[in-house]
């Protein structure tokens, strides 16, 4: 008798620890569920803030375009005018460079498709780096994660 107790204890103790194995399970397959739809909602964010990014380097290009406009029309005749619409578009070039180092960082840290942005942007950023490389990007340079990702796509 003692024996068959035994076994049903080492039973019933068997039973327990598939049915505790099982709530196991399920707790995790809801936090593997959960994870994922974070990760969705993560992915979500971050591209709408890659969007948000590009509308603005879009806008400040336009900034940039239109005030290169009016130094035209303006030209030599007005020196003064002149000379404030240079330093307007000094202004609206940082804002632009800003925004587009902040795109770089993103990219760069994995929370923008590399692949995507790679296909759409290697052009324009080997363009402006070798355009204003000595004026903004010298060594000292601030906008360190435009020159890093331009060097790590120059690799690929």
């Amino acid at each position: 008798i003692m024996s068959c107790i035994g076994d049903i204890g080492g039973l019933l103790c068997g039973v327990g620890t598939l049915g505790l194995c099982y709530i196991s399970y399920r707790q995790l397959s809801g936090i593997n569920k959960s994870l994922d739809t974070q990760n969705i909602a993560l992915e979500a964010q971050n591209l709408a803030i890659g969007l948000e990014l590009e509308y603005r380097i879009f806008e400040a290009s336009e900034k940039i375009t239109q005030i290169n406009a009016e130094i035209q029309v303006v030209g030599s005749n007005n020196k003064t005018k002149a000379e404030a619409l240079r330093d307007q578009i000094k202004a609206a070039h940082e804002i632009w460079y800003n925004l587009f180092d902040r795109l770089c960082f993103l990219i760069l840290k994995r929370a923008l498709d590399e692949e995507r942005y790679r296909t759409e942007y290697r052009e324009t950023l080997s363009s402006i780096l070798q355009h204003d490389k000595f004026k903004f990007f010298g060594s000292g340079s601030k906008y360190r994660n435009m020159i890093d990702l331009h060097n790590a796509w120059a690799k690929k």
